[in-house]
């Protein structure tokens, strides 16, 4: 799953010129462990002459999400080169806090945080996955690091990065 979705975020950055992405991740089932091998396939670079090509998301900020029926798990990834437009902190703060979120572990360019679900306070992991990518592109966007909706472009690129990139996967005719 990672390494393909590398692939359409490395395509909707060099349409459209952004950097950091919210990414609904449905095969992981809420684990860690499954997030990180994703990202491992987003991150890796691209095989030249493959036919399946995959990876190439390396140079983009990336918030990987994934719902079970207990929790939600986040990874986050910044490049080094990118870690001065937004900081690891900056990122879970706007993000994650508000969310009752447990930071498991962080460096200055990557960090794993877990979001308790709680039935009986009407905290369930997919509204809280949802309601994180809704807080991450929100603060995006007041950090202008996506394009303003009123924009004459063709594509509109912060409502794909808004939907999780499902937009461009049922366009071209596969959902994820």
């Amino acid at each position: 799953e990672g390494g393909k979705k590398g692939q359409d975020l490395a395509g909707l950055s060099d349409m459209g010129g952004i950097k950091f992405f919210h990414v609904s991740m449905d095969k992981c089932e809420g684990a860690l462990e499954l997030l990180e091998v994703a990202m491992e396939g987003m991150n890796r670079e691209v095989e030249e002459g493959a036919d399946d090509r995959k990876g190439g998301a390396g140079q983009l900020g990336k918030m990987l999400l994934s719902a079970s029926t207990e929790q939600v798990a986040a990874i986050l990834h910044i490049p080094e080169a990118l870690t001065s437009t937004l900081s690891i902190d900056a990122w879970i703060e706007a993000v994650l806090t508000p969310l009752k979120g447990e930071v498991v572990d962080k460096t200055p360019t990557s960090a794993k945080v877990v979001i308790k679900g709680d039935p009986a306070a009407e905290r369930f992991p997919l509204k809280l996955r949802d309601e994180a990518i809704n807080l991450g592109f929100s603060m995006l966007r007041t950090k202008k690091l996506v394009p303003e909706e009123d924009s004459d472009d063709d594509w509109d690129m912060g409502a794909m990065n808004e939907d999780n990139v499902r937009l461009l996967s049922v366009l071209a005719g596969l959902w994820v």
